[in-house]
């Protein structure tokens, strides 16, 4: 006979949090000044080495978190927190759970995150016009989507992410494991960048330790060094007959010549191409006497 019982995923996080996080007065508050657990968000347990006691709203915990400083504070999240959580203070923080609708950064903090979380922002108002400067914070997370402005000497490392906006954000190591999206404006500093989609303008580096795209790259800033770069770009171009379409390659100058580029295109025969690696440009022909729909894909290696 095979019994067959329900798998409760819910109390597998929740036993899991339990294990990786110690949550005893005993056993965490050698380490943490205080710790935090949100058993509901009506029902949030504060402790510490002299008191414990509760809190009845994410309002609640704003508020008390407004109050301490220079502190290590572990925050343990056994529901979803559909209110965004406000760090106003210089902390360490450890955040383990479940979702966090946001994470709002008013000051510098030591941020690592092992929860879900929409965003982590130090930008707000009704279209992010208010940016606090969040100078000299170390941010660390596994799958957050991040939009930092106007904040330099920063520490970012992203494990993933739909999006990660950066601007303005100066003096910075940043290392994106893997993003749909990079936006980065009026950027400096050095790091490692990988994504679906790779926008950077305005900016420059003293290092990229390794840059990628897969599907498509804009990029327009100076550098020093890049170590390893894989970028690949995907478009669509439509040529008329026995005529020229000239595709401008967005990179910085200095790439082409010392590294390998692949082209490939589908949709017609009788098509020839030429690369000028000084131009940075792709010049495709079509040598047929009828117009043409090109599916392109170009390949950079270095």
């Amino acid at each position: 006979m095979i019994r067959i019982e329900k798998y409760d995923i819910e109390r597998e996080i929740e036993d899991l949090i339990k294990k990786i996080a110690p949550v005893t007065p005993s056993a965490g508050l050698t380490f943490y000044d205080y710790i935090i657990e949100i058993y509901d968000v009506n029902n949030i347990v504060v402790r510490s080495a002299s008191e414990t006691k509760t809190l009845s709203s994410i309002d609640d915990l704003n508020n008390f978190l407004s109050t301490i400083e220079n502190k290590k504070i572990l925050v343990i999240a056994y529901v979803d927190a559909g209110q965004t959580l406000i760090l106003q203070k210089y902390n360490v923080y450890h955040i383990f759970g479940r979702y966090f609708i946001g994470i709002l950064l008013k000051s510098k903090v030591f941020l690592y995150a092992e929860a879900y979380i929409n965003v982590i922002t130090n930008r707000e108002g009704a279209r992010g016009e208010i940016t606090n400067d969040i100078s000299g914070s170390t941010i660390i997370t596994r799958f957050s989507d991040i939009n930092i402005a106007n904040s330099s000497n920063i520490m970012l490392i992203v494990e993933k992410a739909r999006y990660v906006a950066l601007e303005s954000v100066t003096r910075s190591l940043v290392y994106i494991g893997d993003a749909r999206s990079i936006l980065m404006f009026n950027f400096d500093g050095a790091g490692v960048f990988k994504a679906d989609d790779l926008n950077i303008s305005n900016s420059s580096f003293v290092d990229i330790y390794y840059i990628e795209s897969r599907y498509n790259f804009n990029l327009n800033y100076t550098y020093t060094d890049i170590g390893l770069g894989h970028l690949v770009q995907e478009f669509n171009v439509s040529i008329n007959a026995n005529s020229s379409y000239t595709h401008n390659i967005p990179i910085p100058d200095g790439i082409l010549p010392n590294a390998r580029i692949f082209v490939f295109v589908s949709g017609a025969d009788n098509i020839s191409y030429s690369v000028d690696v000084n131009a940075k440009t792709i010049t495709f022909t079509n040598n047929n006497a009828f117009n043409v729909n090109l599916d392109v894909k170009i390949e950079i290696i270095w």
